[in-house]
């Protein structure tokens, strides 16, 4: 009962603060390109063969954040906007293993998206490179290294599509 009571007087000493500016509605229509579903194939260093994955990019939040869902060997859910204060995209990750992470890029430059790690609860860190290859075609390639200081990399391509 008492945490009850400590709920409700946090609750009504907020209700009391000055509000603050409200900050620019974040804007992630910067990564259109993305929305919808697709279809990738990948290898990297640290699993053998191929592997087939997808990818479903939608709008969530009242259009605040594009929504990422992976399935595949592995599972995840990702968020992304822009954020016009610091001038650049945020990626939220996380997966079915209980890894999250945080990336962020400065946009796309020419028909490359480059994205950087910036946390991540293995410690895990490094760049993934988005190239458009067409209007539904894309290749990426990413290179970082472990906690541990083990490099990793990984390569692959992706079609829009049914």
């Amino acid at each position: 009962m008492r945490s009850h009571f400590a709920f409700i007087g946090a609750a009504l000493f907020a209700l009391t603060l000055p509000t603050a500016a409200a900050a620019a509605k974040p804007d992630p229509s910067g990564l259109d390109y993305f929305t919808g579903t697709w279809h990738c194939m990948g290898k990297n260093t640290m699993r053998k063969g191929q592997h087939p994955f997808t990818l479903a990019y939608s709008y969530d939040l009242n259009h605040t954040w594009q929504k990422q869902v992976t399935t595949g060997r592995t599972s995840g859910l990702g968020y992304a906007t822009y954020d016009a204060a610091a001038k650049h995209f945020i990626f939220l990750g996380l997966d079915a293993s209980g890894d999250y992470g945080m990336s962020t890029s400065p946009g796309w430059v020419g028909n490359t998206l480059t994205i950087t790690d910036t946390n991540d609860s293995q410690g895990n860190l490094g760049v993934l490179k988005v190239v458009k290859a067409g209007p539904s075609s894309t290749t990426y390639s990413y290179t970082g290294h472990s906690k541990a200081g083990k490099t990793y990399s990984g390569s692959g391509a992706c079609t829009k599509g049914a």
